[in-house]
């Protein structure tokens, strides 16, 4: 009979994670795809390309929404085991709170599982390729842009003016012009052609020369190829959405390479250059390893809230009380691994205030 009522709490548990997850996820793809859909009538793109570029780039946010789509299964499978009196039934007829936790945090490991993986190994590669094909879509801003024997203003200090361009992406007696507060730069080139690679748009110039001028000296370099990227080509990241892709956009570099990176910075010949570097990739490390905690507490969470004897006679406040606790818990675990990216012993920091709160909300659900 117990064993019943496990199956039962644990395909709820799935039921409707699968549920919150998939609708999230289904969310932020559309809102993806309508972000980007300026690419069709700007770089005339087609339809296709933009939404296998949002379905190439959804990995990389998978991780951000398993723990909120724990915490909607946690909270809404023991409001349907009080509404249905499963849970009450099952109390009386020795099933203990124990049996109750233990399926939770055995649902909150697998999803905590399931989060290491995607920021571990799966968002990083699904991140590189993500920014790749919207490097590739948007690489055609270029050469739409510019016209023969017209000079065009592609960025805010930028002009380019060109003579002639054929359908293969090149140019022809090219005139670019950059300025900015200390220096003005005007190259001069018999031929060019747009590249699209991994860190953006570029402009490969052959067989010309460069004029720079700095205040009153004057440096002419004479090249036989020259390379100038655009990331002022990139769109910018507007609205809400937006914003949210820029703070939770993880970094493309494999988990493999920022260790290797780590271990670089503890030589005693290391140069600022590189300790500076390892700061970055162990912060990275950090978040990689640190946010697949937040699933498993937020199960212990939501039982701790949902079990307390107060909160059981009074329904109504156990969804406010659960959205709060979950809200302070995540500012104070960003706050921990922030506090903690520069490694060293305060690393363990997040990793001590996790196992409090779970150690402590166990024990919290755990009274009758």
């Amino acid at each position: 009979m117990l064993k019943v009522i496990d199956r039962h709490i644990l395909s709820l548990l799935v039921r409707i994670f699968s549920i919150a997850l998939a609708s999230l996820l289904l969310i932020f793809w559309s809102l993806l795809v309508l972000r980007y859909s300026t690419l069709i009538s700007d770089n005339n793109q087609v339809l296709s390309a933009v939404v296998w570029t949002c379905i190439v780039g959804l990995p990389m946010h998978v991780s951000y929404f398993i723990p909120i789509a724990v915490a909607v299964a946690a909270f809404y499978t023991i409001k349907k085991l009080h509404q249905e009196k499963s849970l009450l039934g099952a109390l009386s007829l020795g099933y203990k709170n124990k049996c109750l936790q233990k399926q939770f945090v055995l649902f909150g490991c697998v999803c905590a599982t399931i989060t290491l993986i995607f920021t571990i190994w799966l968002a990083p590669l699904s991140a590189r390729a993500y920014y790749t094909r919207l490097n590739i879509l948007k690489a055609d801003r270029l050469l739409l842009y510019t016209e023969p024997k017209t000079f065009i203003r592609i960025t805010s200090n930028s002009t380019i003016w060109i003579e002639k361009k054929t359908s293969d992406s090149s140019m022809q007696n090219i005139i670019f012009d950059i300025k900015d507060k200390n220096s003005q730069i005007l190259m001069v080139a018999r031929y060019g052609k747009v590249l699209r690679t991994e860190g953006g748009v570029m402009l490969e110039a052959r067989d010309g020369a460069i004029w720079r001028k700095d205040g009153a000296q004057l440096h002419i370099i004479n090249f036989e190829k020259f390379l100038y990227g655009f990331e002022a080509l990139i769109t910018p990241k507007k609205g809400w959405v937006g914003r949210l892709q820029k703070i939770w956009t993880r970094d493309e570099v494999p988990s493999t390479i920022l260790f290797q990176r780590v271990a670089k910075a503890d030589d005693a010949k290391s140069s600022k250059k590189e300790l500076e570097i390892a700061y970055l990739s162990r912060r990275e490390l950090m978040l990689r390893f640190a946010y697949p905690l937040l699933p498993l507490i937020f199960v212990t969470i939501v039982l701790a809230i949902c079990l307390r004897l107060p909160l059981r006679a009074m329904p109504k406040l156990r969804g406010p009380c659960v959205f709060v606790a979950i809200i302070g818990y995540s500012a104070a675990h960003i706050s921990a691994v922030t506090i903690s990216s520069q490694g060293g012993i305060a690393t363990f920091f997040v990793f001590m205030l996790s196992a409090i709160v779970f150690a402590t909300s166990l024990l919290i659900s755990s009274k009758r």
